[in-house]
């Protein structure tokens, strides 16, 4: 027979949900009962979830956490995720290893440009590139698309250009 050592009464507080009704209904072998979020909000939950501690509001604990003067709660999302800048920022540090702020810079001292052709940012359909050794990962500036595919296709070989101008030079 299984007792249940903490059993859940009506009136009991699991962080902002109040226990306010019990409901007949299960989920699998755990009851399900009625709840009402500091928020107002009613929600329904198992007794599992509640016990377990993994459930502390309707929803509204993670938004209003997400909001707090831009402090990043443990184990909440910072809202952030699906913009542009993240994502750069994501990728750059995954890439590469340097900051948005080190894009940045780049950027700035190039003036938008192209490293190699010289067209500016503004002209093109996509951000510049981060172009680095692919044997030293060092960063080397930022490449418009069509120059950084070149430097891949080349395997970043001078000797794969030196004989790409001496093609071009025949005319």
């Amino acid at each position: 027979m299984n007792i249940d050592k903490n059993p859940i009464k009506i009136g009991d507080r699991f962080t902002r949900l109040k226990i306010i009704d019990f409901t007949n209904k299960k989920i699998g072998t755990s009851k399900v009962w009625k709840c009402k979020c500091d928020c107002g909000k009613i929600c329904y939950l198992s007794a599992n979830a509640l016990k377990r501690k993994n459930t502390k509001s309707c929803g509204c604990l993670r938004i209003d956490l997400s909001h707090t003067s831009g402090k990043k709660a443990k184990g909440f999302k910072h809202g952030k995720s699906g913009t542009y800048k993240y994502k750069l920022f994501q990728r750059l540090l995954h890439n590469f290893n340097i900051s948005l702020k080190e894009y940045y810079r780049l950027h700035i001292i190039q003036k938008g440009n192209c490293a190699i052709c010289g067209v500016n940012e503004k002209i093109l359909k996509k951000h510049l590139g981060v172009d680095h050794n692919h044997k030293t990962g060092k960063v080397r500036g930022l490449l418009c698309n069509r120059c950084n595919v070149l430097l891949g296709f080349a395997t970043d070989s001078k000797n794969i250009f030196k004989k790409a101008i001496k093609y071009l030079k025949r005319g």
